[in-house]
């Protein structure tokens, strides 16, 4: 399957507002990131795992907290991680 990248000037003017990431992500310099995250919970949990579908494959997170049934409905942690580090869940 061919993909195309599609420009800015062949959107609709609503299209181009909801498409303001077009041409901003880069696969090789996402790749080249590390990124820090303080704290993997309800936001933290959520970043990273969005930044890792975007290609970044380098963290640096610090949570000292463990994955409790609590944090299963409100934090993108599965019931197998259930009393891992956050950190090593994510």
């Amino acid at each position: 399957m061919e993909t195309k990248l599609i420009s800015e000037d062949a959107l609709t003017p609503f299209a181009q507002r909801r498409a303001r990431h077009l041409g901003l992500v880069n696969p090789e310099k996402v790749q080249n990131l590390n990124v820090t995250l303080i704290g993997v919970g309800a936001i933290g949990s959520f970043a990273a795992s969005q930044l890792a579908r975007m290609g970044v494959t380098r963290f640096t997170l610090y949570d000292a907290d463990t994955v409790d049934t609590v944090n299963i409905g409100v934090q993108d942690f599965q019931l197998a991680d259930l009393t891992l580090p956050k950190v090593s869940a994510m």
